[in-house]
C-alpha cells in the first residue's frame, strides 16, 4: 500500500547502490555465511529493521536459515527461522495455487468469466468492447479491476472477503481487460471469494486442507491461531511497537507464515509440484503458472508475469530467469525469490515499517552470492555506454511537452534550451535527447547540485492514438510508466467540489487515508491525501460528467471512478463528506 512518486522511485534506484564490495569468492559455505551475515547486519542497521528472518533453499535441501535482530525488542526475544510474520502479497502465490488446484480438478475453467462462478458479480464498464474478466486475467493483474477497495482495508473487525463483490459492483473497470498490467488487491480478494464458492469451504479451511497441511506448513495460516501467536513477531512503526490491524483482503495479503514453512513451498515448486510424495499441484499446472501470460499485451513491452508469479527482470537472465513475489503490509515486508532453472530460492521476512526494501536487498544478495559460490557464475558487470547528447529543435520538443501522469503522479514537461524540463518538489529533472534515440536524465537538487542518472532512459511514443512515456534501464527491461493528459474545462459545478473531505465512517485504528482534499493546481483537478498519516498521495481527476470523474494515468491506482452527490463523495469504497469549502 505504500506509495512513492514514480519519478522519485527511478531516482532512488539510480542513486542508491547496496551491492557488496568485490571480493574473493568464499572457499566454503561457512565463509559464505559469514560474508552474507555481515552484509545482512549492515543492511538491517541502515534500514533500521528491528527483526529479520530468512531461508535459503537448494533443490530439496534447506541450506541455511537464520534470524537477525528481534521479534520482540522489549523482551529481547531474538528473531529466528521459526518466527512468524505477515507475508503481505506473497499470499497471492497461495491464492493462485488454490485456483489452479480447483482448475486441475475440473471445478473451474480459468478462461471462463468470473460470473460463471459468482453470478452476482457485475462490475460496470465504460469501454465499447468491455471484454471478459476471467480467473486467468485476474491472476495476471490484467483484468481491469480497480487496484484497491480502501474501506476496511486495515480494520480490527473487517467484513468477510465475499463483501468485495458488492463493492466491485459499484465500480467501473479501470482498463479494458487484457490490455496492460495493473496490480489489483481487489482482484485477488475476488479470487478468494471464488475459491470459497467453488470449493464449498471457507478460504482459510481450503488452504489449510489443500496447501498448508500437505506441505507441512504447520505454522502458516490466513487466520493467526493461538498456537501460532507465541511465535508471531511484534510489528514496529516509527521506532515503536505497533499492533497492526487485520486486512480485509485476506487472499491478497493476510497469510501468516515463517521462512521454514515457505521453504517447503519453494521445494514443492522445484520438484514438479510434489512435496514429500504428495502431489500438491500437477507439474503442467505449475509450469503454466511460471510461464509468461502477457505475450500479446503490447503496452507491457517485455514485462513478464505468470499466474501469480512475477517473472520479469533482465538482471537474472544469466541464471535462466527468476520467478518471485514480494509482500508489504504496513509494518511487515517480505520477498520470496526463486531461480527455477538453478533450483535455488530464498525467502526473507521482516517486521519494520522503515525496513520495507531490506527483504529485496537481502534476497538479491543471497541469491547472487550463493549462485556464484555454487556454480562460479555471476552477473556481467556491464559498463554504461557513453552516449552523446544533443539539443532538439523547439518544434520537436513542443510536440512532446505537456502534462503527463506517471503511475498516479503528475509530471509537467516544458521545452527549454533544446531540452525537456520538469520539477518534482525540490528536484528539477532535465531530459536530453541522446545517440540511443532515447532521453537521458539529469537531476538538479537545490538548483546547483547536478546528478547524472545512469542507465535510466525515457522515450515518448504514440500507441493507438495515446502518448505514453516509456522507461528503459539500458538493458532489456522496458515498460510504460505514464501517459499524456489534457487539461479539462473545469465547470462551475466542479469548482463547488473543491475543499476538504472527511470519511463518514472510519473505525480503523490505522488511518489508511486522511487529510483528504480536492483542489485545482495549474489547470488540473487533484485529489490529495495522506496515506498512513505520513505519505502523500496525489491523484489527477478527469471529470466525465457533473457527478463522476476518472483518476488519470496508467497502471496501479489509476482509472478508478470518483462519484459525487452534492457535498458527498464515494471513492474506492470510501464515503466522504465535504467539511470545508475551498478558499476562493
Amino acid at each position: 500500500m505504500k506509495k512513492i512518486s514514480c519519478v522519485l522511485c527511478f531516482l532512488i534506484l539510480a542513486l542508491i547502490s547496496m551491492n557488496s564490495m568485490a571480493q574473493e569468492k568464499p572457499k566454503s559455505i561457512d565463509e559464505l555465511k559469514k560474508e552474507l551475515s555481515v552484509f545482512i547486519e549492515k543492511t538491517i542497521k541502515k534500514t533500521k529493521t528491528v527483526g529479520l528472518s530468512f531461508a535459503l533453499v537448494d533443490g530439496q535441501e534447506l541450506i541455511w536459515a537464520e534470524g537477525f535482530g528481534y521479534s520482540d525488542r522489549e523482551k529481547k526475544v531474538k528473531a529466528t527461522p521459526q518466527t512468524i510474520y505477515r507475508v503481505g502479497s506473497i499470499s497471492k502465490l497461495f491464492t493462485a495455487t488454490s485456483v489452479m488446484q480447483l482448475s486441475e480438478n475440473g471445478k473451474l475453467n480459468i478462461d471462463n468469466s468470473i460470473q460463471t462462478y459468482i453470478p452476482e458479480f457485475s462490475i460496470k464498464s465504460r469501454f465499447a468492447n468491455q471484454g471478459v474478466i476471467t480467473p486467468r486475467n485476474v491472476m495476471t493483474h490484467h483484468s481491469g479491476l480497480p487496484s484497491d477497495i480502501l474501506y476496511q482495508f486495515f480494520d480490527k473487525n473487517p467484513d468477510p472477503i465475499s463483501s468485495i463483490v458488492g463493492f466491485l459492483n459499484k465500480e467501473y473497470t479501470c482498463t479494458q481487460p487484457n490490455t496492460i498490467f495493473s496490480y489489483s488487491n481487489a482482484g485477488y480478494t475476488l479470487l478468494g471469494a471464488m475459491v470459497e464458492r467453488v470449493s464449498g469451504e471457507s478460504f482459510n479451511d481450503y488452504t489449510q486442507k489443500h496447501l498448508f497441511q500437505p506441505l507441512g506448513m504447520k505454522n502458516s495460516s490466513f487466520v493467526l491461531t493461538p498456537e501460532m501467536s507465541n511465535l508471531y513477531s511484534k510489528g514496529y512503526a516509527d521506532g515503536k511497537e505497533y499492533d497492526e490491524p487485520l486486512i480485509r483482503d485476506v487472499p491478497a495479503g493476510l497469510l501468516h507464515s515463517n521462512v521454514i514453512d515457505l521453504a517447503n513451498f519453494i521445494k514443492m515448486t522445484f520438484n514438479h509440484g510434489n512435496f514429500n510424495g504428495s502431489q500438491i499441484i500437477k507439474a503442467e499446472m505449475l509450469k503454466e503458472m511460471q510461464t509468461k501470460q502477457n505475450v500479446d499485451c503490447k503496452l507491457d513491452y517485455n514485462f513478464s508475469i505468470g499466474l501469480g508469479w512475477m517473472l520479469n527482470s533482465s538482471k537474472w537472465d544469466y541464471a535462466g530467469g527468476i520467478a518471485e513475489h514480494g509482500g508489504d503490509t504496513y509494518v511487515y515486508h517480505g520477498q520470496l525469490s526463486t531461480l527455477p532453472d538453478k533450483k535455488i530460492g530464498v525467502i526473507v521476512l521482516e517486521n519494520t515499517d522503515r525496513g520495507g526494501n531490506s527483504p529485496r536487498i537481502v534476497a538479491k544478495e543471497i541469491l547472487q552470492k550463493y549462485l556464484e559460490f555454487k556454480e562460479g557464475i555471476k552477473p556481467e558487470d556491464k559498463k554504461s555506454e557513453k552516449l552523446k547528447t544533443y539539443k532538439l529543435d523547439e518544434q520537436k520538443l513542443n510536440a512532446i511537452a505537456g502534462d503527463y501522469v506517471l503511475g498516479a503522479d503528475d509530471l509537467s514537461l516544458k521545452a527549454k534550451n533544446g531540452k525537456l524540463v520538469a520539477k518534482q518538489g525540490p528536484i528539477k529533472l532535465i531530459f536530453t535527447k541522446n545517440s540511443q534515440k532515447t532521453f537521458s536524465v539529469k537531476a538538479k537538487l537545490l538548483g546547483f547540485i547536478s546528478i547524472k542518472i545512469n542507465n535510466q532512459f525515457f522515450d515518448f511514443r504514440k500507441i493507438d492514438g495515446v502518448d505514453y512515456i516509456i522507461f528503459n534501464n539500458g538493458a532489456k527491461d522496458t515498460l510504460v510508466v505514464g501517459k499524456r493528459i489534457a487539461k479539462p474545462v473545469i465547470s462551475d459545478v466542479w469548482r463547488t467540489r473543491f475543499g476538504v473531505y472527511e470519511m463518514e465512517k472510519d473505525s480503523s485504528k490505522l488511518k489508511l487515508v486522511s487529510n483528504f482534499a480536492i483542489k485545482e493546481k495549474e489547470g488540473l483537478i487533484y485529489v490529495e491525501a495522506k496515506i498512513f498519516n505520513k505519505d502523500k498521495m496525489s491523484l489527477v481527476l478527469k471529470p466525465i460528467n457533473d457527478n463522476e470523474a476518472i483518476v488519470e494515468g496508467i497502471g496501479r491506482s489509476t482509472g478508478g471512478t470518483a462519484f459525487f452527490n452534492g457535498d458527498e463523495m464515494y471513492f474506492a469504497g470510501l464515503k466522504l463528506k465535504k467539511v470545508v469549502a475551498a478558499n476562493k
